[in-house]
């Protein structure tokens, strides 16, 4: 399982215009998106690290280092 915790902005947009033009049955230029996405993922990718806890992965901003966790339960951990 992949969890990402803090992460970048682009992803969630890139969704929600997907999901917007299909539902108006508009054609979506599909190369501008993903030209978009990469370009603003590129960007973003070293403000960002990874760390495993147990057997999920979290995406977290630098700028939180040393995070712990505290407990865990059937929402998620808490840090």
């Amino acid at each position: 399982m992949s969890l990402h915790f803090l992460y970048y902005c682009s992803e969630p947009t890139l969704d929600v215009k997907i999901a917007f033009c299909q539902g108006f049955d508009k054609q979506v230029d599909v190369s501008y998106i993903a030209k978009h996405y990469n370009m603003s993922k590129s960007k973003v990718d070293n403000q960002f690290y990874s760390v495993e806890v147990g057997d999920s992965t979290f995406t977290v901003l630098k700028r939180y280092q040393n995070l712990k966790p505290i407990g865990s339960g059937a929402q998620g951990i808490v840090w």
